[in-house]
This record gives C-alpha cells, structure tokens and sequence, in this order.
C-alpha cells in the first residue's frame, strides 16, 4: 500500500505542476486530469485554502476554504503530501479517501486531492476475502475510528467503530492484541497497521469460535492459533498488495499507452474520443464555447514516395511537438491517424486567425532549418460547440474536416503552405 499512495501521489503532483499551475485552471483542465490519473472526484485550492475547481461540478462550493472542513487539505497546504481518513466526497458525498498534494506556481502554493473508495485500491483487492478464521468480523478504520471497511464492503457513509462495536474501540485504544468482553461474551482481536496509509486493519472473533476445534487446550492456544492464523491472513494480504500494486501500476501504464500515440507522443483517435465526449459534457454544463480544430499534414505522402518512411514519421513527430508547444495543457491535441490532427481548445474565440498565425510562426520557423523537401505544410479546419445546441464530436469533427479540406483546395494565405521541395 505504501507503494500504490507513493507511486499514485508522485504522478498526481507531476500532472498538478504540468496542466493545473497556470493563472487560472479550467473546469476541463482539472476533469482531464482527474480523469487521467484514475480519480472519481477532485478538488484544487488556492493558496489560501479557498476551492478553485471542483470534479464532479459543485459551483456553489467554488470560493469557500475547504481547509477548515478537511484536515488532510489543511495538512496539505502547510506542504505535507496526505493521505486522508474517510471522509465525505466535497464534490458527491460519499465516503472516500482523499490523496492530496501540494504544488508551487506564480501565484503561491496550491492544492489538489483527488479521491478514491477504498475498493478503488489495491487494499481494496483483498479486503472482500479476508475472513482468516469462522465468524470474524474485519474492519479497516482511520485514525478518529471511521470505519472505511467492513467485513470487505467499502462504507457508503463514514461511521464509527464505536457505533459497531464499542467494546472493541476500547480495547484496540489499549493494545494492539488481546482479549476483550462484547455482549456478554469474550472475544479476542488482533489490529495492525497498514503501511503507508493512517488506517489499522482489525480482526475480531468469538472466542467461542477458537475454542470449538480446541476443546480442553489450554486457554494460551487458542490464542495463539488465532494470531497465528491472523498474520498467516496478513501475510498473504502483504502477498496480495505488492501484486495488486504491480498490477495496477502496469494497467495504469497500458490504459496511458492505450490513449497515446506511439510517434508523436500526442493523444490517438482514442483518447480524443474519450477525453473530448468529457470536455463537451462539462462544457455543456458550465455553458462554454468549445472550438473543434482539424488539421492535415499536406505532401505527407510525397515525403514518404520520395524520402522514406523514417523521413515521414520524422516530419509527423515534428508536426506533433509544434502543436503540443501551442496549445495549452488544459486543451485536448490528438493525431487522429496517418496525416490527421485534432484539437480541442475552450475559449479561443470566435475567429480561429489567432491559432494559425500562431501554427504558422512555428511552422516557418521549423522549415527555416530544415531540410530541403522535409519541410511543413498543413492545412485547417475549425467548427464549434455551441452548449445552446450541442452537438455529437463526431458531428463537430466532421464539420471541421469539410472546412479543412475547404481551405486545402483555397490555399488560404493564412495557412503555411510550404510546398514540397521548396
């Protein structure tokens, strides 16, 4: 578990400085990420603690400190990485535990948690079928006693131990293994921590249930076939976390490869889809104008005929890296396939001019120093979301497709129509 919270809150903070540090983060920017590093609900504060964005949308919460409310989101802008108890989602109410970061920008330091249920982790891969001996009860609890798990079921609403089993909560207050009353009946218990989180995991039993098999034993052995039996359980849950985290890392990497392209490094046809239905929804609902950019790498065909393929794949990770230096980190740029490019982009305007004076610039600039018969040319074409009348990103990418080869066959000055060879 310490490693799945390290590996998890090391990418959160690399993706928080990469596309949340800018002067004032969007909605989208903030779903992208969220949605990215595997989250169902975030927030990101500002330097003094007050909300700035909120996944799933919560406008009425935008503006208060949330500092005061979440004692980890305080922790966390003192400047301490932190993993919370169980606590209330801010954005849907349910109980969840919040990984939260600090990060440094121009405008101080800001915060951003992301939240996870507890079967959303790897603890959560082994929790349902831990039942080491008859009629034990397992609970996973926070430092304040909330209960995150029972019996293996993530709790939909905090509660707390001392509400299940308030002989128990004394009793682990006081030891890490013993004996205790309950009911009228005794019962032994054994609560250890789980490294790298502020839980403890607790296993409880009737002592009835140890002594059946052990009639006339002395009363030392139950017990210790009972602990025995516990840490053999925890043992195979240490077994069962280190491959849970192995495995969760290795799917977070296939699910990254899944929505990039190999050669430009950019999102493919896949991660566009996936993360562009998710922009225009948030787009609908926070009413904001999304603009839908296609783009075709004009003379790529002649470059392959004439150089090779290497001397195409090289003028297509160009292209690439320029329309990853232009357009923000919040926006969404894809290769769609072969010479295709697509970008999602909030707020541009309503006149695309600035984007391709901006392409051409870098465009120019590129073929400046480049070689004979390698050089760029593209041509555009721009449609819109409008959140009055939304549209399908299907519908809006072909659009934007006819207005591209539209402007293909104009050869409009606006665009840098480098020719081939030239």
């Amino acid at each position: 578990m310490t490693t799945f919270v390290r590996d998890v809150t090391a990418t959160q903070r690399r993706a928080a400085v990469k596309y949340l540090a800018g002067l004032r983060p969007s909605h989208a920017s903030v779903a992208k990420v969220t949605t990215a590093l595997g989250f169902q609900a975030s927030v990101l504060l500002d330097h003094t603690g007050r909300l700035i964005q909120v996944v799933p949308p919560r406008p009425d919460l935008i503006g208060e400190d949330l500092t005061k409310t979440y004692d980890h989101l305080r922790r966390a802008s003192e400047g301490q990485v932190t993993l919370s108890g169980v606590v209330p989602s801010a954005a849907e109410g349910i109980s969840v535990t919040g990984f939260a970061v600090p990060f440094d920008t121009q405008s101080g330091r800001r915060v951003f948690s992301g939240a996870l249920t507890v079967d959303a982790t790897p603890l959560g891969e082994y929790l349902a079928d831990l039942t080491p001996i008859s009629n034990a009860d397992v609970y996973l609890v926070d430092t304040a006693f909330n209960t995150v798990s029972s019996d293996g079921q993530t709790e939909t609403h905090p509660s707390l131990l001392h509400d299940r089993d308030p002989a128990l909560e004394s009793a682990t207050t006081c030891g890490r293994r013993g004996r205790y009353e309950s009911g009228g009946r005794w019962e032994w218990f054994v609560s250890v921590p789980v490294h790298g989180t502020p839980w403890h995991l607790i296993v409880a039993a009737p002592e009835s249930s140890i002594l059946a098999p052990l009639s006339g034993a002395a009363t030392w052995i139950p017990w210790l076939v009972f602990v025995a039996l516990v840490s053999a359980a925890i043992g195979v849950a240490i077994l069962l976390l280190r491959l849970a985290t192995a495995r969760a890392a290795q799917l977070r990497e296939t699910e990254r490869l899944s929505l990039t392209d190999s050669l430009t490094g950019l999102l493919n046809r896949r991660g566009f889809d996936f993360l562009g239905e998710q922009m225009l929804r948030s787009a609908s609902r926070a009413g904001q104008r999304v603009d839908v950019l296609f783009l075709d790498l004009d003379g790529l065909k002649e470059i392959n005929d004439r150089f090779g393929h290497d001397a195409g794949d090289q003028v297509l990770s160009a292209f690439g890296a320029i329309l990853g230096g232009t357009f923000r980190g919040s926006d969404i740029v894809a290769r769609l396939g072969g010479d295709e490019f697509g970008v999602l982009t909030l707020a541009m305007g309503a006149d695309p001019s600035p984007i391709r004076a901006r392409l051409d610039e870098q465009v120019r600039s590129h073929n400046a120093g480049s070689e004979v018969g390698l050089k760029l040319a593209f041509s555009l074409g721009a449609s819109w979301f409008d959140p009055a009348q939304p549209r399908s990103l299907t519908d809006l990418l072909e659009d934007a497709d006819e207005e591209m080869y539209r402007d293909k066959r104009d050869h409009k000055p606006t665009i840098a129509h480098s020719g081939i060879g030239s």
